[in-house]
């Protein structure tokens, strides 16, 4: 399959500023069961509510757009290309050179592969996001 095949299949997503938490169908993730940091890219400290919803996957496995919501914890790593809208919650994050800046509900960012931070989790987050790597990602469309 081409990665323009993999497009055609994708039908979308619509999120509504008003739609509840449970129209996305999140599916919940045991922390514990998640992939080293080595495959990852980054760790979860602490045992925070994590579920997910990966709506599409590119046919290389590189690029994929993901719902995901996650609890108070720390996530420490280096993020894949990523751009993201934060629909709830909040977390500070740390840079290596020790400045930190707030992530909030309604912000848009992008991070750029390689980046490394370490992420406090203060509300328990919601954001839609697409990740592209230069490796396949771990990720699977959720039935």
């Amino acid at each position: 399959m081409s990665p323009q095949d993999g497009a055609k299949q994708f039908q979308g997503v619509l999120l509504h500023s008003g739609s509840r938490l449970e129209d996305f169908r999140l599916v919940p993730v045991d922390v514990a069961a998640l992939p080293p940091e080595e495959v990852l890219g980054f760790r979860i400290e602490g045992n925070p509510e994590l579920a997910m919803r990966t709506v599409w996957v590119s046919a290389d496995r590189c690029t994929a757009v993901n719902i995901e919501r996650c609890g108070p914890c720390k996530v420490i790593g280096k993020h894949v290309t990523e751009v993201f809208y934060l629909l709830s919650g909040r977390w500070t994050a740390k840079r290596p050179d020790g400045s930190e800046y707030e992530v909030k509900a309604g912000d848009f960012a992008c991070y750029a592969e390689g980046q490394a931070e370490e992420c406090t989790v203060h509300e328990t987050f919601v954001k839609f996001a697409l990740y592209h790597s230069s490796r396949p990602l771990p990720y699977e469309v959720t039935p």
